[in-house]
């Protein structure tokens, strides 16, 4: 009885009770205040990651758009010096060498077009799986994070409440519900 002190100064089992539940759901609310923050920081880095990612994408688009405007530009200046000036140009006309140079040239443009189509449509398709893979990311921390909020505030709940039960993990909690559903297993 010495170490315990005086009787009359012990609280009372309710006290106690309530004392020690007040401290789990301080210490429960420190943890929910915790987990958002973490997820603000979490949250903050994808966004920059995001967003370089669409720099970076927007600086490739206009890569492209350039290195396509120039081998454009060159491939026209190429294909227009195969027409021949002044009199044998005239020739090439007569003899029908000047309309066989424009099919030629034209079936070339179109398939250059086709090219810069597909590369410009490749650069497109890889872009898009970045971003979805980034976006995957998202969902998956957003989808943690709110695990992470809804158990804390389950367990702050039942702290409320007074329940004595243990914390319980998010997974013996399930299982305890599906038991509970179900009923006992035979």
């Amino acid at each position: 009885m010495k170490r315990l002190g005086d009787l009359e100064m012990l609280p009372s089992v309710r006290e106690a009770h309530d004392d020690i539940a007040g401290r789990v759901r301080d210490k429960l609310t420190g943890f929910l205040a915790s987990a958002a923050e973490d997820f603000a920081h979490a949250a903050q880095a994808l966004e920059a990651r995001r967003l370089a990612m669409v720099e970076e994408h927007r600086a490739a688009r206009r890569h492209l758009q350039t290195l396509h405007e120039q081998r454009d530009v060159s491939e026209m200046r190429r294909r227009a010096e195969r027409f021949r000036k002044g009199f044998l140009g005239l020739w090439d006309r007569v003899t029908g060498q000047h309309g066989k140079l424009r099919g030629q040239n034209e079936a070339e443009t179109a398939a250059c077009a086709a090219r810069d189509a597909e590369e410009k449509q490749a650069l497109i398709d890889r872009q898009l799986r970045e971003r979805r893979s980034l976006q995957h990311e998202i969902r998956q921390e957003r989808r943690q994070h709110m695990r992470e909020m809804t158990w804390l505030n389950r367990q702050i709940s039942e702290a409320e409440r007074g329940n004595d039960r243990k914390a319980e993990t998010p997974d013996a909690e399930r299982t305890r519900r599906r038991q509970r559903i179900r009923g006992p297993s035979a």
